[in-house]
């Protein structure tokens, strides 16, 4: 028995070695700004021979998207643009609100690499995101879609539209700025996952019914 304890520390002591060294080497890897991921959720970009390319199809779609958000339009004004002009999401759905943010946001569209952002964690066997000082940014190693001028114009007017605040675990966190529109907005938070709760509303038959739920299950499912 006590053989067996020892091995057992042992190999768990090996287990976190072998994945701190793991860890170190992605970060040493992504240093360098080789092996960039582009994922099937990137809009705008394919990668052929290892080399990431721009879709014109799908960039005419993302310029779109910067050109509306640099006249001061929200997400939900230009997602509805996108389906007037007949723009679809990779399964023919119309492309969500989230989408249209994640974009705007996303430095990759100016050219820019950001890497670091995520570590497997061995305590928790989670993959868990890193701090901001720990990520690894590399300019203009990707054809820029838009310019920076035009990057910067859409994320300036967009923080405009959105009000910051740290939480009690000192997490910043960004909600709109329509949280005093009614008088629970703002002020119901999901007890799973600590985002906040939106106002929806139901069309039912002769009626319409206003209820609350949370926005990551509004975004991401009930998963």
């Amino acid at each position: 028995a006590l053989i067996t304890g020892i091995k057992a520390i042992l190999a768990e002591d090996y287990s976190r070695s072998l994945s701190r060294n793991i860890n170190n080497a992605h970060r040493k890897r992504q240093e360098t700004g080789n092996n960039i991921v582009i994922t099937s959720k990137t809009w705008g970009y394919n990668k052929v021979n290892k080399q990431v390319v721009v879709d014109e199809s799908e960039a005419k779609m993302v310029c779109f998207i910067y050109e509306m958000a640099a006249q001061n339009h929200g997400s939900r004004t230009i997602a509805k643009m996108l389906e007037d002009k007949g723009y679809h999401n990779r399964n023919g759905g119309k492309i969500a609100e989230q989408t249209v943010r994640k974009i705007i946001r996303n430095p990759l569209y100016k050219g820019t690499v950001v890497m670091n952002k995520l570590h497997k964690n061995f305590e928790t066997k989670r993959t868990e995101r890193n701090s901001e000082d720990k990520w690894i940014f590399h300019e203009n190693i990707v054809p820029a879609i838009v310019s920076d001028e035009l990057w910067k114009k859409a994320n300036e007017l967009m923080n405009q539209r959105s009000l910051s605040f740290v939480t009690e675990d000192f997490k910043k966190k960004i909600i709109g700025c329509k949280r005093n529109l009614y008088p629970l907005s703002g002020k119901i938070v999901c007890g799973l996952c600590g985002a906040q709760y939106w106002r929806r509303t139901a069309n039912l038959t002769n009626k319409k019914e206003h209820y609350w739920s949370c926005q990551e299950y509004i975004a991401r499912g009930r998963k």
